[in-house]
């Protein structure tokens, strides 16, 4: 009836699953800021499904850490996150930084598959290069678990540089998370979603602004 106010605009918001468990304190208070306006449909996705769900039109926005190439998707820039090398403490004492060639000989550990990332794919491939066996791919689904499945191996793997690894490495000394000097990881975050679509623009410019400000990357 007119008069009343507008109901809420529906929107599905799918969020990468690789993103630590603390990221998820924000979205409630994101839920909470927009209410009068958005209807949040949320759901969690691989990056990689980012662009053919986009395409299928069974999401709305997705905040990705791949940025979708296609005529018909937009990708905004929020952020870039580094990636480091996940490796045993004891395999280098008293290290801040890592050299490829530090890696030769030793086995890498595969992220699962639904987490390699571009620029992680590229990254194995410099690792293979440069003399560093291929121990496949290893199943788990935190970092206890990711731990577990090292065993006793001469071994490294990758992950991401956030709050969830450095909370874990402050209660748990046995594993490290270390940067290459020779090797460029990084990986943007981005929000993705269809292109021509101006009812959108306005959601993803607020959800681009307050992720942003929860999270200290207002300057990125």
């Amino acid at each position: 009836m007119a008069g009343l106010d507008a109901a809420p605009l529906g929107v599905r918001f799918a969020v990468n699953d690789l993103f630590h468990e603390g990221f998820g304190s924000f979205f409630s208070p994101m839920i909470s800021k927009f209410s009068g306006k958005y209807a949040f449909d949320l759901r969690q996705i691989p990056s990689t499904a980012v662009k053919s769900r986009l395409l299928a039109r069974d999401i709305d926005i997705a905040l990705s850490r791949v940025a979708v190439a296609d005529p018909g998707l937009q990708s905004d820039f929020l952020w870039n996150e580094r990636v480091e090398v996940f490796v045993r403490t004891e395999d280098f004492p008293g290290r801040s930084s890592l050299r490829v060639e530090d890696l030769r000989g030793m086995t890498y550990l595969r992220v699962p598959a639904r987490w390699e990332l571009p620029q992680i794919r590229a990254a194995q491939q410099v690792f293979f290069d440069n003399g560093v066996k291929d121990g496949g791919s290893i199943e788990y689904s935190n970092l206890e678990g990711k731990a577990l499945v090292f065993g006793n191996r001469s071994a490294f793997s990758m992950g991401i540089m956030n709050e969830e690894y450095r909370s874990y490495h402050q209660n748990n000394s046995e594993f490290s998370l270390l940067p290459l000097s020779d090797l460029d990881l990084s990986v943007p975050v981005v929000l993705a979603r269809r292109a021509h679509e101006p009812v959108f623009d306005q959601v993803a410019s607020e959800i681009a602004q307050f992720l942003k400000s929860s999270t200290g990357n207002a300057q990125s």
